[in-house]
């Protein structure tokens, strides 16, 4: 048995501007958030160009100048070793040298999750904003209130004040009309 609730003109007329300004605030509110997740676009820039071209390298020693390349200063044995030594100090410098680029490149791929995250998660917001003036997807407002819940303050303020709009029985017959 179903029971129909009268609503008065006066609480279509509230309601409906309750909605109007859950649609502002959905609008601006995911606005808001692509344009601050933005904000790690240069990060991800930094840390991917690094990743890829990788950090300079510098000699140990400076080179021997051109006087010195006439006379041999060491001993045959002494140059083999420090051959070995260079050829030692060059594997370490490859190993850093990919480990940092691994760092680089992991640092990169999270700041270019988070952009992906933050644009995904405004153009949503802006969405349901649509749908709260369309009168359509009650479903998905409200998970998007949960959603903006988790961003303490203002998107708590605006996940509470879209349940309680959507609490009121004017607003369901706003959208059991469509």
């Amino acid at each position: 048995m179903t029971t129909k609730i009268n609503i008065t003109e006066t609480d279509r007329v509230v309601a409906c501007d309750r909605l109007q300004w859950l649609k502002i605030c959905y609008y601006v509110y995911g606005g808001m958030t692509a344009l601050f997740s933005t904000i790690f676009i240069f990060h991800f820039l930094i840390f991917t160009t690094f990743a890829v071209i990788g950090l300079p390298s510098y000699p140990d020693h400076p080179t021997r100048s051109y006087h010195d390349s006439t006379e041999p200063t060491q001993s045959p044995d002494e140059d083999q070793k420090d051959q070995e030594v260079k050829a030692k100090r060059a594997v370490e410098q490859k190993r850093e040298a990919f480990f940092f680029r691994l760092m680089f490149g992991i640092f990169g791929c999270l700041f270019g999750f988070f952009i992906l995250i933050g644009w995904t998660i405004g153009g949503v917001m802006i969405y349901a904003g649509r749908c709260i003036a369309r009168r359509k997807k009650q479903t998905l407002i409200q998970v998007m209130a949960v959603i903006s819940c988790v961003f303490v303050p203002i998107g708590t303020l605006l996940g509470v004040m879209t349940f309680l709009a959507f609490s009121t029985p004017a607003v369901k017959a706003e959208f059991s009309k469509s």
